[in-house]
């Protein structure tokens, strides 16, 4: 079946045809909703941001409006991308982590703006990481975002990704393993990296090469059996054997 994006609003223009993504972005799309922690390793133009997009509309399209956020660093990539959002209720389902951050523990603790500054901002845009984590580890029934995805992670200070990690159920990061982004968040012995799943993006064009010059289908599988990469494989074959 042919799937085009079908984006709300006049004059909007779908932003990505996913019919014509290649092997291994079809393959991490379809484990969104499958495991609970995923990330999306890839350089500039490997095509993060689009499936982060296409993540969140799909989860959109399921009735979870409330329970999804996208974060984005920049308000320029926020305001972009805000226009391609299937969704046409009043919130706001992108943010720089910036808003988000201030609005989820004001809901959370039920309090204004300038306690939260007052308690835990150490400057202009920062914050007592640990500290807000230490204040929600302490409150019963805390509300947690059934999807998180983040974009260009490597952004976004670490322990704040690791704030975001407890407050959700299903985390998916997006990254430029080359650039701030380091390798450590994924050490075992940290909270953050409970990352059962990883997408290689910066081997995509490798991969899809290979496939297209000799036919074979080809997969990179790590020690628990996880597909990490895949071409060329036909959906009666995983799904069946």
């Amino acid at each position: 079946m042919r799937f085009l994006l079908i984006l709300k609003g006049e004059g909007m223009k779908p932003l990505v045809d996913v019919d014509q993504l290649k092997g291994i972005q079809s393959h991490i799309l379809k484990n969104f909703g499958r495991r609970n922690r995923f990330a999306v390793i890839g350089g500039p133009g490997t095509g993060k941001t689009v499936l982060a997009l296409e993540g969140l509309n799909r989860v959109l399209a399921e009735d979870e409006a409330h329970h999804a956020r996208l974060l984005v660093f920049n308000r320029a990539l926020q305001s972009f991308l805000s226009k391609h959002v299937r969704y046409s209720g009043d919130e706001k389902m992108i943010n720089t982590w910036h808003s988000f951050l201030p609005s989820y523990l004001m809901k959370v603790f039920n309090c204004k703006f300038a306690v939260v500054k007052e308690k835990y901002q150490t400057g202009s845009y920062q914050y007592d990481f640990q500290k807000i984590l230490t204040d929600l580890k302490q409150v019963e029934n805390l509300y947690r975002f059934q999807y998180l995805f983040i974009d260009e992670a490597q952004d976004f200070p670490e322990e704040l990704l690791e704030l975001l990690d407890y407050i959700s159920i299903k985390f998916y990061v997006f990254f430029d393993d080359n650039q701030k982004f380091t390798p450590e968040l994924l050490d075992l012995d940290r909270s953050f990296s409970a990352v059962e799943h990883t997408g290689i993006l910066s081997r995509l064009n490798l991969q899809e090469d290979f496939y297209d010059l000799t036919g074979i289908g080809s997969a990179i599988v790590d020690m628990q059996g996880n597909v990490l990469v895949a071409v060329g494989w036909q959906e009666i074959c995983t799904e069946f054997h």
